[in-house]
Formats: structure tokens, sequence, C-alpha cells
């Protein structure tokens, strides 16, 4: 019987899901002068897309044409979304964006190289 540890994926972010961290980070902590928010929206983010490592199905597919294509899924932590894909052949979930929940992303591109 597998332990789940056999079931274990690797989580990693993208070099624009980073970018959009920061970003938020910055945002929260400077714009809005609230440091102690910008940590807090961020744990939960950090703690989201730890918990992928586990069980990465449960988002729900990302219902835009573009996205459903690269079978992209969705989960939400605070009033963000995170977009990730799953790589079931290595067992690797990609963080591809993370964005404010009212942004319009039907027209969020995917980059295709990882």
């Amino acid at each position: 019987m597998p332990s789940l540890d056999d079931c274990a994926y690797e989580v990693r972010l993208k070099s624009e899901a980073a970018e959009d961290f920061v970003r938020i980070y910055n945002y929260i902590a400077d714009e809005l002068q609230s440091p102690e928010s910008a940590e807090k929206v961020c744990g939960l983010i950090e703690k989201a897309c730890a918990s992928l490592e586990t069980y990465p199905n449960r988002g729900s597919i990302a219902r835009t044409p573009l996205l459903e294509r690269f079978c992209c899924r969705v989960i939400k932590a605070a009033n963000y979304l995170i977009f990730y894909t799953i790589g079931e052949a290595n067992s690797v979930v990609l963080v591809r964006s993370i964005m404010y929940r009212k942004q319009d992303f039907r027209y969020m591109t995917i980059q295709t190289d990882e």
C-alpha cells in the first residue's frame, strides 16, 4: 500500500507567479500601508500553494478556452486566485499566476515553456 509520501507533488512557482506574489505583498504593505495585512495575505497564499503538494486535483478547471486547453486549475486564497497546472508524469504542480479575484482572467496568457 502506498504511503502519503509516495503521492506528494512538488510545488514550483513560475517566475511570473513569483513576481505576482511580490507585487501583491508590496501593494498591500506599501500602497495600502498595511504590512501586517500583507504578511497575513501572503501567508495564506503560501499555505494554499503548499497544500497542493498533497491534493492538487481539488482545484476547479479554469473556464476560459485558453486555460481549459492547458488544463489550468484554480484555487482561492484570501481574495486571490492561484492558477496552476499539474504535471502528472513528473509529479510537479506549477503555479503559473496569482491574481486578485476581481481581475478579469479571461484574457490571461499562459507561457508554455517550463
